[in-house]
């Protein structure tokens, strides 16, 4: 699967929404048109995956209920880090595929999905650098000297 990265931006986690320690990715594969998101870096603390993310399952897992705590997330990740909902969730609310419910910061309700695609349609001619692979590329390199 060929994934453009067309937007990269940060983003606070749920827990503190204005400090952004997050640097996220949207991408987009042009072979099925979909969308994805990846978290790849963390200025704090805390493991995560840096695993692709399809909105469309995303949007499959929330479907269902009204209200949730970012722990739904948790099954759409190959890896078990206990960060990876809540980062995930916090850059979906930065998009606002997410956003709260009442004055809590934990529970959340789908936002405007149609809303993010409209926007990340302009930004489709964008073909930003995959960071991930580059430091990847990097260790593989450092490990055959």
């Amino acid at each position: 699967m060929s994934i453009q990265i067309i937007k990269q931006d940060t983003c606070g986690k749920v827990s503190a929404p204005d400090d952004p320690t997050l640097t996220y990715n949207v991408g987009y594969n042009p072979a099925d048109k979909t969308y994805l998101f990846r978290v790849i870096t963390n200025n704090t603390g805390g493991f995560f995956s840096p695993e692709w993310i399809a909105l469309e399952d995303i949007e499959k897992a929330l479907s269902k209920h009204d209200t949730f705590n970012a722990k739904i997330l948790d099954g759409l990740y190959t890896s078990k880090s206990a960060n990876n909902a809540g980062f995930l969730a916090a850059a979906l609310k930065a998009e606002g595929i997410l956003v709260a419910e009442r004055e809590t910061r934990r529970l959340h309700k789908l936002g405007d999905i149609d809303d993010f695609k409209k926007r990340m349609q302009k930004l489709l001619k964008n073909d930003l650098p995959d960071i991930i692979a580059e430091q990847q590329a990097a260790k593989e390199k450092a490990g055959k000297k």
